[in-house]
């Protein structure tokens, strides 16, 4: 039980600040957009990134527990194993994420825009 928990705190805490990196790297990719066509996607990003931490976290719990029960790993390797799969599969994920988030703030400015013309 202390394996899956030590596990959980390790992938919640690395894939947050992941997410925390992302969301700089976010603003910088927005850099350019008025308030309005960048405030959804900055609002948005930081709740997908909790939500893609959390699941990853509860992801390397099922594993680090099928790692010691099934395959009879010894704890240690089956959280280090666990914990590096799936921050990099958080990681990973918000990184897709930041770049929809991007893309939405462009579909909102090229709208705004079409609509202003008309």
């Amino acid at each position: 039980m202390a394996a899956k928990i030590i596990t959980f705190i390790i992938v919640l805490l690395l894939n947050l600040g992941g997410g925390f990196v992302w969301y700089f790297m976010l603003a910088l990719g927005l850099n350019g957009f008025t308030g309005t066509d960048a405030d959804l996607s900055m609002n948005l990003f930081p709740v997908a990134a909790i939500i893609v931490s959390i699941l990853a976290a509860i992801g390397s719990v099922f594993a680090t527990g099928y790692l010691i029960n099934s395959k009879t790993w010894n704890p240690f390797l089956a959280v280090a194993v666990s914990a590096i799969v799936f921050t990099i599969v958080g990681v990973v994920v918000n990184f897709i994420l930041m770049f929809a988030a991007i893309f939405l703030a462009e579909f909102f400015r090229t709208n705004r825009i079409k609509s202003i013309k008309k």
